[in-house]
């Protein structure tokens, strides 16, 4: 009888090791990294969560991580791992039995290096790339609306979301919430079995498709009134055959509270802030461009707005924080309304990171409403009504050795009527007239060489005048760049901490055109001394100021409708309304300047804006016989910079 049952207990035991040899070998539970134990946060390869997909929270309290690397946490069934769990129990059993035969050693020796080859992917063949694959992303939750709370914030999802695709370094396909509480679902573009699928969630802000070649886009995060879109990435390795995945986003933004020292139920918007992020499918990344705007900000109740800010390592200062009125203004010419603001003091946010990106409680922002920005006038620039302050002067650049080569520094002119050219009858034998400072510069020459430029570094030097063999300047299909070290902000003292920049055209068309009473707002002026035209130039008037202060014929200024006798007189008006003053400063042919006090040339960070001719850049002309415009021109010309911040 004991015969019978150790033959039977064995003939059990035996056949479970074959089943588990028999068992699938396609589900690949394991991924490269199963061994490592560098749960890195930022490497969302190694980290996911039990049940399905999970967009990180703001706040304090964390998710439990679980799966160690394991393809939705669990170990599938047919994984390695678990063939190798039943080949060892079957030997713990088998080894104090002396009646079991040498064939059952043998089938669990095959079944252990079965196991261990379980424990890699699949050979890259065995799919071709293009192949079109139905997955699942799994979820849990309903709705993305966050709501704000103190130290735990998570990120739920609603019907109608979209999760986008990379794979290869281009766009895969799309995955669609079709209804609360389901599974993302879609079809994707396998680009490269070698390479991980990439998971973007753009916080509701695109819905559409993309074209299969696809290797980045941006999204526009300033309106912020109805949601808080928050902007978070993940991957997951691809697996042959595998068509539900698991993910842990993480989030690419910032959560900010603003607290407001008086409570208002108005829409308010933060100036000057990083609005635009650009989503790289072949560098893998979430990372903000250069362009700047105000914020909408999102409202939980009448002292506590909140908004969600792209990732910085330096602090942003807002020109204002902005409140939008009831009415709103129609521009001369156009059937366009304006919206019209009243603006109150800025504030500072600090630097935002993955580590630093959630403020609230006694970290919030705190936002004195209480006072109005009379002292600290703005310029709107955008229909987002973004605001800006100009700086104190044009800006200038210094000799501090005995040449060039030997050292130069950059400054503002002490006041905005200032210039130190004077016209040249002929050009001049020498570099730039041998001066010790020039306020005319070539579009980019700051001294530094972008990278992505080629050619003379003598081109980016500030006194360039080089024209030579026709090619006016340095080339390239670039525009200006603080990153890129390539606009003037980047060299500008900025002891204050402030982000000088240059305005693009488009922003100078809207201060020009489209903001509250803008014709109103901008002139002509001169300094008469002695009875003889002195300084000129134009004037433009900031927000909150009523009426038309300077006046106009029709839409062109004239040097003649503002006439002060003293350059002291001239800066008393600035001062008082806050004013801004372009004077004619001229422009230079290479040595040659031309047309000091009957003409003013500003850059913009603009290129060309309607030629395809990269040696042209966008400036704003101050002209008597034409009034203000912007054109473009060979970027080796000289013009005045006025920055902004």
């Amino acid at each position: 009888m004991k015969t019978n049952a150790s033959k039977l207990q064995n003939f059990v035991i035996c056949a479970a090791i074959a089943l588990g040899a028999l068992l699938p070998t396609s589900l690949n539970a394991q991924i490269d990294s199963f061994y490592r134990n560098d749960f890195d946060d930022t490497n969302n390869r190694d980290i996911t969560v039990l049940y399905g997909l999970y967009n990180e929270p703001f706040g304090e309290n964390t998710i439990i991580h679980i799966g160690f690397g394991l393809q939705g946490g669990l170990v599938p069934v047919g994984s390695g791992l678990l063939i190798m769990l039943v080949a060892g129990v079957g030997y713990s059993v088998l080894r104090g039995r002396r009646t079991v035969k040498n064939a059952a050693f043998c089938l669990m020796a095959c079944t252990l290096t079965l196991a261990f080859t379980q424990c890699r992917k699949n050979p890259e063949t065995l799919i071709n790339n293009g192949e079109t694959v139905h997955i699942t992303l799994n979820m849990g939750g309903g709705r993305h609306i966050i709501e704000p709370g103190s130290g735990y914030v998570p990120v739920i999802y609603q019907a109608g979301d979209v999760i986008y695709v990379s794979n290869g370094g281009r766009y895969a396909g799309k995955l669609s919430c079709i209804a609360d509480d389901e599974p993302f679902t879609g079809d994707i573009t396998v680009n490269d079995p070698a390479d991980d699928l990439y998971f973007y969630f753009l916080g509701g802000l695109m819905t559409d498709d993309l074209a299969t070649d696809t290797q980045s886009l941006t999204v526009d995060i300033s309106n912020q009134g109805g949601k808080l879109p928050v902007l978070s990435m993940g991957h997951s390795e691809y697996i042959e055959g595998e068509t539900s995945y698991n993910c842990w986003l993480s989030n690419q933004c910032a959560l900010v509270e603003f607290d407001f020292a008086e409570a208002t139920n108005k829409k308010v918007k933060i100036s000057n802030m990083l609005c635009e992020a650009k989503i790289d499918f072949t560098n893998h990344s979430i990372t903000p461009t250069e362009k700047l705007d105000a914020i909408t900000l999102y409202a939980s109740d009448a002292t506590k707005k909140w908004g969600i800010l792209l990732l910085s390592a330096v602090e942003r200062k807002s020109m204002g924080m902005v409140y939008n009125r009831t009415e709103s203004y129609t521009y001369t010419g156009s059937d366009v309304d304006v919206e019209i603001y009243d603006y109150y003091k800025g504030v500072t946010v600090p630097e935002l990171s993955t580590t630093n990106n959630f403020l609230y409680g006694a970290d919030a922002v705190a936002v004195n409403n209480t006072e109005s920005n009379k002292d600290n006038k703005v310029f709107v620039v955008s229909a987002n009504a973004n605001a800006v302050h100009f700086a104190p002067g044009n800006l200038k650049c210094t000799k501090t050795g005995a040449t060039w080569a030997d050292g130069y520094e950059w400054s503002f002119m002490e006041h905005q009527y200032d210039m130190v050219e004077t016209n040249a009858t002929s050009y001049c034998t020498d570099n730039y007239g041998n001066k010790d400072v020039v306020s005319l510069f070539g579009w980019g020459c700051t001294g530094m060489q972008d990278v992505c430029y080629n050619g003379n570094q003598n081109y980016y030097m500030p006194y360039n005048t080089i024209w030579g063999n026709d090619t006016y300047g340095p080339t390239g299909d670039h525009n200006l760049s603080i990153a890129n070290h390539s606009d003037w902000g980047a060299v500008v003292p900025n002891n204050e901490g402030y982000n000088w920049r240059l305005l693009t055209r488009e922003e100078w068309d809207y201060l020009l055109k489209c903001r509250f009473d803008a014709y109103g707002k901008q002139a002509g002026a001169v300094v008469v001394k002695n009875g003889v035209y002195g300084v000129r130039g134009a004037i433009f008037i900031p927000e909150g100021i009523s009426g038309d202060v300077v006046g106009m014929q029709g839409n062109t200024p004239v040097w003649s409708d503002n006439v002060f006798e003293t350059e002291q007189e001239l800066e008393a008006f600035l001062d008082e309304n806050g004013a801004l003053f372009l004077p004619a400063a001229g422009y230079r042919e290479a040595k040659k300047v031309r047309s000091i006090d009957s003409e003013g040339r500003y850059w913009t960070s603009t290129q060309a804006y309607r030629s395809n001719n990269t040696n042209y850049a966008t400036y704003v002309g101050v002209k008597s016989s034409s009034g203000f415009s912007y054109n473009e021109f060979w970027r080796a010309e000289g013009y005045s910079v006025r920055l902004v911040r």
